[in-house]
């Protein structure tokens, strides 16, 4: 009996290390999604891991670890790399990064060490990717409803297991011997060449086993089916908005493929038409992958700087889809750096083999969960880290928020003269209201979103109504409630970036205009808390009625419980309760008052 105790101690203690899907985070994944419903899915902005890097090379290749990749994708991650190797010795695509001898065991459910270039590795032979997708399709059937359905990226990362080793057996007039490595440059005496026998895992077409996904996948012959996107939005509409992605077309995943580390040979693997039906390839149309150690986000942090350019904005949206950036064990991301990243409008991918984690190296099975844990608060592209979080009160995040209540630092000298402007209220950015407070609405900082007083005075970032990459500021401060009256210029709206890319303009723009953070942005959470909508102070939440019938019978059931027993107390009062005087006044007074005038007879008046 201790021993089910202890192991359901572990396994406390190893899911306790995961991130949960805590109130913060599903408010902030919910959020980032409806604001984006208007975009088409190759311009969204999803966090996302190596299932290689982070479940699979800890934990095994095997069956076991499936539950780990489950709880990722419940935890809000909405992308996942897998490496697939090609095995030249089979011709199969399989997932264990080695091939498995045939002598390795008998049991292919058995999960067995296997050594391959230098490296070990734990693999069950009967586990493969179509055990991935299956995952997928359950992940993704459990949450299939309006409030939690989100589109997942799988990127297929194909690698080769090249047959360039051999077998050698040698005989000597005493012994034999048997080496694995290169083929020799030449043959002596008595040596003999074969190559080694591996198991035939996995499947001979890499996109078969993605039928499993069923009416959930969406493919590239769906192009074709696709809604066109209001003409006033500055994107194409090649690629279904995520309004028409989810609910129009109701698909919840599609699948692309990276080759960088894929080596051609004589015994490669060649693309059918059948794989080209059901897998987006980068390096085609306009699909764009990255690696962390080629200065994009140098790049990103730059073009923030420059002068205010829409017209770039537009262009980028129109010549790369789906950015990718991969990390490595060179240049790996930090939580900082993934943040960035999301917010420079690329899908970053946790790659590397190991992550800090406070000064722990060791890798057990809660290392996955330690990771996303470090990684969870950076994981949006909209909101600034920790956000939305309503708990300060007004006079705390004014301490907190000094520094982001300035100008940028014009002289890139990071001194503290910058830094002086906007700590006292100046009344042409900033009015701080002391005496009423609503942590309700949110403003744009240097780093994302981030929840504010309502009753505090910015000014609002206005966009223009034909293109979403325009920006500019109303002409006077107004608390949150006034916005609906607040005066942005001619054609322009007070509004809110729906993706990375807008974001990153409108970031463009404060930034080279010298403007003065925060400024109020077109979104709130008044109505319903944890629900954020734009549409100004008034809007309403699409899950949740601000007066529902069961909120309604919470409301008035007090009231209507003291009605009930009022009355109830007035009936047995008026037929079972006798007092002495109402006894007197319906039975008795008639005789009393003539018992009063017998003993008192007057006659005539008294003189």
């Amino acid at each position: 009996m201790w021993f089910y105790w202890l192991l359901f101690a572990c396994s406390l203690a190893q899911e306790s290390n995961w991130p949960d899907l805590s109130d913060r985070a599903d408010s902030a994944l919910r959020a980032e999604r409806d604001i984006a419903m208007d975009i088409p899915i190759d311009q969204h902005t999803p966090f996302g891991i190596s299932a290689n890097r982070l479940i699979f090379d800890i934990q095994g290749y095997s069956t076991d670890a499936l539950g780990t990749l489950r709880t990722a994708l419940n935890v809000g991650i909405d992308a996942v790399m897998l490496d697939v190797y090609w095995n030249e010795y089979t011709g199969r695509w399989q997932l264990c990064p080695a091939p498995i001898p045939q002598s390795a065991t008998n049991n292919r459910s058995e999960t067995v060490s296997v050594s391959w270039k230098g490296n070990t590795y734990k693999c069950q032979p009967s586990f493969g990717d179509s055990d991935v997708y299956t995952t997928l399709r359950d992940y993704l059937r459990s949450s299939n409803t309006n409030s939690q359905a989100n589109v997942v990226q799988l990127v297929l990362n194909l690698k080769s297991i090249l047959n360039d080793t051999v077998v050698v057996r040698s005989n000597s007039t005493n012994s034999t011997s048997l080496v694995t490595g290169p083929a020799p440059t030449s043959i002596s005496p008595g040596m003999v060449v074969y190559s080694p026998e591996y198991m035939e895992l996995g499947n001979s077409s890499l996109s078969d086993p993605l039928s499993s996904l069923g009416s959930f996948l969406f493919l590239p012959t769906d192009l074709d089916r696709t809604s066109p996107l209001n003409s006033t939005v500055a994107y194409d509409d090649e690629y279904p908005s995520q309004q028409d992605f989810l609910y129009s077309l109701y698909k919840r995943a599609l699948v692309t493929a990276v080759t960088d580390e894929y080596r051609n040979s004589s015994n490669g693997y060649n693309v059918t038409v059948s794989d080209a039906k059901k897998i987006f390839f980068y390096g085609q149309n306009n699909f764009t992958s990255s690696h962390t150690d080629e200065d994009v986000l140098q790049e990103c942090f730059d073009r923030r700087l420059r002068p205010y350019d829409p017209n770039y904005y537009n262009n980028r949206v129109s010549e790369t889809r789906f950015r990718m950036l991969i990390d490595s064990n060179n240049n790996r991301f930090t939580p900082e750096t993934a943040h960035q990243a999301l917010q420079c409008g690329y899908m970053p991918v946790l790659n590397a083999s190991v992550y800090p984690l406070l000064n722990r190296t060791n890798l057990t099975g809660e290392y996955t969960g330690r990771v996303l844990n470090n990684f969870s608060p950076f994981a949006y592209w909209a909101w600034a880290p920790y956000e939305p979080d309503s708990t300060y009160s007004n006079v705390t995040r004014l301490s907190l928020d000094f520094s982001e209540m300035r100008p940028r630092d014009d002289d890139h000298d990071d001194d503290d003269d910058d830094y002086d402007v906007g700590h006292d209220d100046d009344p042409d950015w900033q009015q701080t209201a002391m005496s009423q407070v609503a942590e309700k609405c949110v403003v744009m900082k240097r780093n994302g979103w981030a929840v504010e007083n309502c009753y505090n005075k910015y000014r609002l970032a206005c966009k223009h109504k034909n293109n979403a990459f325009e920006w500019t500021l109303s002409h006077e401060i107004s608390s949150y409630f006034s916005t609906n009256q607040a005066d942005c210029p001619k054609n322009y709206k007070f509004g809110v970036p729906h993706s990375s890319t807008e974001q990153l303009a409108l970031q463009n723009f404060l930034n080279s205009s010298s403007v003065v953070y925060p400024v109020w942005i077109d979104l709130n959470d008044i109505t319903i808390s944890g629900c954020f909508v734009d549409g100004g102070p008034y809007a309403q939440c699409p899950y949740k009625r601000a007066v529902t019938t069961s909120n309604l019978i919470r409301s008035v059931a007090p009231s209507v419980v003291v009605a009930v027993v009022i009355l109830i107390l007035i009936f047995f009062e008026r037929f079972f309760l006798s007092t002495p005087i109402h006894t007197n006044r319906r039975r008795h007074w008639k005789r009393t008052i003539n018992q009063h005038y017998k003993k008192n007879d007057y006659e005539g008046v008294p003189s």
